[in-house]
């Protein structure tokens, strides 16, 4: 085996089985009573994509000066969609803030927490 698809299969059996599945994925779901799916985790599909050569999995971006590990994926939706989408640069996903850096909780901790408050505690 090529030294990527040995990181990749172990990857899959410690991190994927253990983390994503258990924390982000099934256990959480089935708590809620959902049945989610996970994208791209078809037996024919992975089993496929596994015998790909690993110059098709990663793939170094000169441009950006970073690795593209959906390159695949990204070359696969090219046709359909369209050059402003495709050249757009990778937003990620987070969920949304509880605490607002601008919000409530800051404007409180900026009036508590000053240096001169700071100082009064005598240990710094």
């Amino acid at each position: 085996w090529h030294t990527l698809l040995s990181a990749l299969y172990i990857w899959s059996k410690a991190a994927l089985a253990n983390r994503f599945l258990t924390f982000l994925g099934d256990r959480v779901e089935m708590a809620h009573s959902v049945e989610g799916r996970q994208l791209f985790l078809g037996l024919r599909l992975t089993e496929y994509v596994m015998g790909l050569p690993p110059s098709m999995k990663f793939h170094y971006g000169p441009t950006t000066n970073s690795f593209n590990e959906k390159w695949i994926l990204k070359e696969a939706i090219k046709p359909f969609v369209t050059e402003e989408l495709y050249s757009r640069k990778k937003n990620s996903f987070a969920a949304p803030v509880k605490y607002r850096h601008d919000g409530l909780v800051r404007k409180m901790f900026d009036r508590q927490i000053t240096r001169e408050n700071v100082e009064a505690l005598g240990f710094l």
